[in-house]
């Protein structure tokens, strides 16, 4: 797992990293699958989500109704998924962030070059501000 420098994503946060945790981190059958076999890494910088089910996390994912559909933090480590679910460091609450460095889900990035998220009803555009918006909810704010 590679850790990320606090300054690639992290402006500010609580003291004594008070904006972490660990968690779960999985695939998730209903977010994109890659082509051919390729493994499934999700990088640092991944919004995500938390499957009600597992209360695990994986990609934030409008379209689910799993519990992918309600932001859950940011990503910190790049993380392999594709063999097993592996524990990784999560920004849960209360920091000040460089939107530029979120990544939103594979499936996400596909179709913001096609004009949208038909079956969501949403814009990429929509989609980035719902994720900010599920983000400041916790009190990660883009600074």
């Amino acid at each position: 797992m590679q850790t990320v420098y606090n300054s690639q994503i992290l402006l500010t946060e609580a003291d004594g990293n008070g904006s972490r945790g660990v968690e779960t981190i999985e695939h998730c059958a209903y977010s994109w699958l890659p082509p051919g076999g390729q493994a499934i890494v999700w990088p640092a910088g991944m919004v995500m989500g938390r499957i009600t089910a597992s209360g695990n996390m994986a990609p934030f994912d409008p379209r689910a109704t799993d519990g992918l559909q309600t932001v859950a933090g940011i990503l910190l480590a790049t993380v392999d998924v594709t063999q097993r679910a592996v524990s990784a460091p999560v920004l849960k609450r209360n920091a000040t962030i460089r939107a530029a460095a979120l990544e939103w889900s594979p499936w996400a990035t596909a179709y913001n070059t096609d004009g949208g998220f038909p079956e969501a009803g949403l814009t990429y555009a929509q989609l980035v501000t719902q994720g900010l918006a599920g983000l400041a909810s916790l009190g990660i704010v883009p600074g």
